[in-house]
């Protein structure tokens, strides 16, 4: 039989060692979320940019010589690159509805995306813009 001494012990051991996988545990999960925060943290700004984009690219649709522009363009979406920003490109896919949102039904193979009105993006896997696609029906 264990006199209280003993047994005072053991539980403060024990006691120790659940307090430090505590500790490890919280000191993970605060690692963890720290770093997502960083990589989300422009997000408000990229979305802005987004739309600085969308407007370059139109404009070179529509310039006769946009040698100069389309570099400039080019720059743009490399360092959105370089910040966690990928392009969603739907064309010919499946509709999926976490990455695409639907805005209008049109001849085609059912299911697949027959057109893209505006570029989805991603940012670190989360959608941070939903493309606008055409559904075949």
């Amino acid at each position: 039989m264990k006199n209280k001494k003993d047994y005072n012990v053991e539980e403060l051991a024990n006691d120790y060692k659940r307090a430090v996988a505590d500790y490890r545990n919280l000191k993970r999960r605060s690692e963890e979320e720290k770093e997502k925060i960083i990589k989300l943290a422009n997000e408000r700004l990229i979305l802005n940019m987004l739309e600085v984009l969308d407007d370059l690219e139109e404009s070179l649709k529509h310039l006769d010589n946009a040698e100069g522009v389309d570099k400039v363009v080019e720059k743009f979406i490399s360092k959105l690159e370089n910040e966690g920003l990928d392009v969603i490109d739907p064309k010919d896919k499946d509709f999926n509805p976490n990455e695409h949102e639907a805005l209008e039904i049109t001849d085609g193979k059912k299911g697949k995306v027959m057109k893209v009105y505006r570029k989805g993006y991603k940012l670190f896997d989360k959608v941070v813009r939903p493309a606008l696609v055409a559904v075949g029906k």
